[in-house]
């Protein structure tokens, strides 16, 4: 039998469950261990206001702002602050976050490395930078196969055609590539070039034209339209959707937060019900603040992030953002060991972020700001 099943890698496997215990009750914290015993132990509270930690959030947008401040090649940016010379001031961030939220039975049990690690927390903390907790030795989504999910209330229940994902066998592997590194100017928006979002959208065509049992569609600018998108979405599936491009966040209302389509914007509320038609097991949105939350509203508005996760799919996305070199790495990296070595979504991440991180000094911070909401075993089967 030749094709692919949707399926979720074995191997060490630890679950952190995070949320604020109440107004003024500090913070609870349960923990899963690698091994499972028979008896595991109850929830434990930690006296921790959740608004301490915002100076942490604070402090991580003031660095990443300064550092990289658009999607763009900032080494030629006058006035721009040195990743390498921040580098210091992030480790040191992230370690404060771990010491504060980590328990050290939990510390202990984390210290060896390529662990699956579940990271749950509730709406109201998505905004804090946990993936770039430093254990003293690494960052954690570097450390261990790292994927967020969300305890969220109100929010619709999962489409039950993800089933699919479980009980199909798929004889390909079917990937849409919506790239848009020159968009249409409208009104008053202007937008830079992306030179590298056309090259990382080449990178993806040939990494996995060169593939077994890969099939891909790419829509490019003038064929990545309004129109166009949305009749591909609605007629055909896909288990990947991949975008590179712009995108735009609206901070006071992220209902009209969007995706840069060629000759218009593709706003949240048609993101979630067209994507949704197409069953995609994957999202990655390659581009500036695609998985950004509004503070401790989260996923109580209707962001890009919601607007994704509704549809059932897991999501890759961005906290803010790129350098455009970095973020053409990471695809390459990511597709090659996603769909070139059938590793685990987790893993695949790493890969992607330690390309991003190795890309040259004036898109280092980059890496950070990846993020998958999702389980980081999941992985397409070779039969």
């Amino acid at each position: 039998m030749t094709g692919f099943r949707v399926d979720w890698c074995s191997g060490p496997n630890a679950q952190i469950e995070l949320s604020q215990a109440g107004r003024n009750k500090g913070l609870a914290f349960k923990y899963t261990p690698r091994f499972r015993a028979t008896l595991r132990p109850p929830a434990e509270s930690i006296p921790l206001q959740a608004s301490y930690l915002k100076t942490a959030t604070q402090q991580l947008k003031r660095l990443t702002q300064s550092a990289a401040p658009a999607r763009r090649d900032i080494a030629s940016s006058p006035g721009t602050v040195s990743p390498s010379g921040i580098e210091d001031d992030i480790r040191a961030l992230g370690g404060a976050l771990y010491d504060l939220v980590i328990p050290e039975a939990a510390q202990a049990d984390l210290r060896p490395d390529n662990s699956f690690l579940d990271f749950g927390i509730d709406e109201r903390m998505l905004h804090f930078p946990w993936e770039l907790m430093h254990d003293g030795e690494q960052y954690i989504c570097l450390k261990h196969a790292f994927g967020r999910f969300v305890a969220a209330a109100g929010v619709s229940p999962v489409p039950a055609t993800s089933a699919n994902w479980l009980t199909e066998t798929l004889d390909e592997i079917s990937i849409l590539v919506i790239s848009v590194p020159t968009p249409r100017d409208r009104g008053r928006a202007r937008y830079e070039p992306l030179a590298a979002a056309a090259a990382e959208a080449a990178t993806i065509e040939r990494t996995v034209r060169a593939l077994p049992n890969m099939k891909v569609e790419v829509l490019a600018d003038a064929l990545a339209s309004a129109a166009n998108v949305t009749g591909v979405l609605r007629e055909r599936k896909f288990q990947i959707v991949h975008f590179c491009g712009h995108a735009n966040y609206d901070l006071r209302d992220p209902m009209n937060s969007s995706l840069v389509l060629w000759d218009e914007d593709f706003p949240a509320g048609a993101i979630q019900r067209l994507v949704r038609r197409a069953q995609p097991v994957i999202c990655v949105v390659n581009a500036c603040d695609t998985a950004r939350v509004s503070d401790e509203r989260a996923l109580n508005v209707y962001s890009l992030a919601r607007a994704f996760i509704e549809t059932g799919a897991y999501l890759v996305g961005s906290r803010w953002a790129l350098g455009d070199a970095a973020a053409a790495n990471f695809a390459a990296a990511f597709y090659a060991s996603l769909l070139g070595s059938c590793q685990p979504l987790g893993e695949a991440m790493r890969a992607g972020r330690k390309a991003a991180r190795e890309t040259p000094s004036s898109d280092r911070l980059d890496w950070g700001a990846y993020v998958l909401y999702g389980d980081p075993r999941l992985y397409f089967r070779r039969l």
